[in-house]
């Protein structure tokens, strides 16, 4: 049987092609930047609080990962939140989606989480919502309310359509995480 596996230095270009494809699926109409998304990924596989995990397909090839990070920064518990959740596309009726969410519970147990919260990205339709809710439940986890968010500009209320995204890319630091999947 199939196991997820801890992502290396060799599975970076395909983490980033997933970057891109989670980005331009996800319904929100954000913009994809490569760079920052390149120093983000590059950092999380480097990162001692973050895992990052694929699954591969029978010949070897990343199709499908998951990034979780911990914290308890006010809890005795220590928590997992699954920051991303990916499957291509060609590989989402296949085993590689439960083989990560196994992967999911496999990491968490070895960090020493009490609890794994995780959520599907809004905007990807009801249908993937339910699915993604499905999916997990086949490992025990169960519904907890519905995720929310409010679209800001430049720290405003966003009242108009989004502008094309700037050309120049920012900087990324090394505080990647930021508990939050949208």
């Amino acid at each position: 049987m199939r196991k997820a596996r801890e992502a290396g230095e060799h599975d970076y270009e395909t983490i980033v092609r997933s970057a891109k494809e989670f980005t331009e699926e996800s319904g929100l109409g954000l913009h994809f930047d490569e760079a920052h998304a390149r120093a983000t990924i590059w950092n999380s596989i480097h990162h001692p609080e973050v895992d990052v995990v694929v699954a591969d397909d029978d010949y070897g090839n990343p199709v499908g990962g998951f990034f979780m990070s911990y914290e308890n920064d006010w809890t005795v518990e220590r928590l997992g939140y699954v920051t991303k959740f990916y499957v291509f596309p060609h590989a989402r009726r296949t085993r590689i989606p439960l083989v990560l969410v196994k992967g999911i519970v496999e990491v968490a147990i070895k960090r020493g989480a009490s609890r794994i919260f995780a959520s599907a990205t809004a905007a990807m339709g009801e249908e993937v919502e339910q699915s993604f809710v499905r999916l997990f439940g086949r490992e025990g986890f169960k519904p907890l309310g519905r995720f929310v968010v409010k679209e800001l500009i430049n720290g405003q209320i966003r009242t108009q359509s989004p502008s094309p995204a700037p050309s120049a890319s920012p900087s990324c630091d090394n505080k990647i995480i930021n508990n939050s999947i949208i």
